[in-house]
């Protein structure tokens, strides 16, 4: 461990399913494709001010980003696309001074070129055309009233991180990124102190870049500068882009999803409020005036395109939040993210079901299930309506879902420095390399849906627990020692990561 406030480690988290064991074991005779035997999942602690953090983070993640920028330069190296073409576009387009700050600091510690890192930020995005769904819920579609809602990366080829971030300005947040990345990483998926989580998953157009922001900077900026989805929105409306995607929001009072197109065109942004039922976006336009533009192939979206893979995601989803009505939780969310039912859905059965799209129906890799060979994390967000600042929760997967367990972290990690470092500390012991890996080995050992049902059975006592230990931390902050409710819940999520780790360890063991 380096002897420095931004510590860093390989990750292995865990925690339980609450759904029918059918929508994971549906098709277990079909195998995972094995990933990368050294995949590893990392853990980023930042504090300070931009220039504090670029250091912190470039210094804890100096290796990994530089394989991360490998990565990027040989697959544009394959498309025939020249290194310093794309560093000197990369140079004229336009950042928040915090971000070229912190950017800046980062290029210095982790000793790699500034424009070369600032390429990375502005075209790994568009090119990375992950199949990620999105997914809310609120009001009396779920088992408590606490909003629910999840999304699921289907993205290979980068290191990721959990980055636990408290700036000097603005709220501390946590986000799962990629490593490298811009401000603290190319992120995916976050939820900051006040309870507001968010995602992304991207939607076909041409990318620009004459200006405009990557779409996670923009989730980073809505962590840091938002309260609420309707701050959200109208930071968003503020903002130059330059890909097309779907960011998901979701606070107390409402969620929502907010279509982005690059700013060269009028409008840039489209969104739809949820204040109650269920909603689901995968990798299609689905609201006005974008989703005419693509069918009538206009205002210069000719060749934009409706994914296959997307539709099956979005129906399927859909036919799960209906069957599910009023009964929905974060467990059943994560269900949902293992569901494998479309796994062979075939491209004409989806076009026959959709006759009005069959012209910009396009066909794609076989991702027609939620959860399929690219996903590599999930996550489920809960946001408390009582007490969004301790209880809301971010449960995380990382690694494929269907052979790697859910494990909370509650917003009660991000209370103060104390809290953050506590968690970081007390998950070194069992964070290491190994765990990331033990995901990908169960993925070569076992068939589809095979261990979740595991998991269940042991996970069944560790929901009562923390059920239980929830409960005591309301009453902690009903005598007003919110410091020790927010230290107890961390010190509890960090005992079930080491149950986990051991769980995952024995499964292993016995192969």
């Amino acid at each position: 461990m380096r002897a420095i406030r931004s510590k860093i480690f390989i990750t292995c988290m865990a925690f339980l399913l609450l759904a029918p064991a059918w929508i994971y074991v549906e098709q277990n005779s079909r195998k995972m494709l094995s990933g990368p035997a050294d995949e590893e999942m990392l853990i980023i602690e930042l504090a300070g001010t931009p220039r504090e953090m670029g250091l912190q983070y470039g210094l804890a993640a100096r290796d990994e980003i530089r394989e991360n920028l490998d990565i990027f330069w040989a697959s544009q190296g394959l498309q025939g696309v020249s290194k310093s073409e794309l560093v000197s576009q990369a140079s004229k387009h336009p950042l928040p001074q915090n971000i070229v700050e912190e950017l800046k600091a980062v290029s210095e510690a982790a000793g790699v070129d500034y424009g070369e890192l600032l390429a990375f930020n502005d075209f790994a995005s568009s090119g990375n055309h992950g199949a990620c769904t999105c997914f809310v819920a609120r009001g009396d579609m779920t088992l408590d009233g606490n909003p629910v809602c999840y999304k699921t990366c289907d993205v290979e080829g980068y290191c990721q991180a959990l980055f636990i971030v408290r700036p000097t300005h603005g709220n501390a947040h946590m986000e799962l990124a990629y490593v490298g990345g811009l401000w603290t990483g190319a992120m995916e998926e976050g939820m900051n102190e006040k309870g507001l989580a968010t995602g992304f998953n991207w939607l076909p157009i041409a990318a620009t870049y004459d200006e405009g922001y990557p779409t996670w900077v923009i989730e980073r900026l809505i962590l840091e500068e938002c309260d609420s989805v309707r701050d959200a929105i109208a930071l968003v409306k503020t903002l130059p882009k330059q890909i097309g995607g779907n960011i998901m929001v979701s606070d107390q009072k409402e969620s929502a999803f907010i279509e982005v197109a690059p700013s060269i065109y009028t409008p840039d942004m489209s969104y739809k409020i949820i204040t109650s039922g269920f909603a689901v976006h995968t990798n299609h336009w689905m609201y006005e005036p974008f989703s005419s533009w693509v069918l009538d192939q206009s205002n210069g979206w000719e060749g934009t395109y409706i994914w296959v893979p997307s539709v099956a995601r979005y129906d399927r989803a859909t036919d799960l939040g209906n069957e599910y009505s009023g009964r929905m939780s974060a467990g059943v969310l994560m269900s949902f993210a293992r569901d494998l039912t479309n796994w062979g859905c075939s491209a004409t059965a989806v076009k026959e079901a959709h006759p009005d799209w069959v012209s910009v129906l396009l066909n794609g890799w076989p991702g027609n299930s939620i959860c399929n060979a690219q996903t590599r994390q999930a996550c489920v967000f809960e946001t408390d309506m009582k007490n969004p600042a301790l209880l809301s929760t971010m449960w995380m997967a990382l690694g494929n879902p269907c052979y790697t367990p859910f494990v909370p972290l509650h917003t009660a990690a991000l209370y103060n420095d104390a809290t953050c470092s506590y968690a970081e500390a007390h998950l070194t012991p069992f964070m290491s390399k190994d765990y990331f890996q033990l995901s990908g080995k169960l993925r070569d050992t076992h068939d589809w849906g095979v261990l979740v049902p595991g998991y269940v059975e042991w996970e069944t006592g560790v929901t009562s627990m923390v059920a239980a230990n929830e409960l005591q931390a309301q009453q902690m902050m009903k005598g007003k020692n919110r410091f020790d409710a927010a230290m107890f819940l961390t010190e509890a999520d960090c005992a079930i990561a080491l149950e986990a780790f051991e769980l995952q360890c024995q499964l292993e063991a016995i192969q």
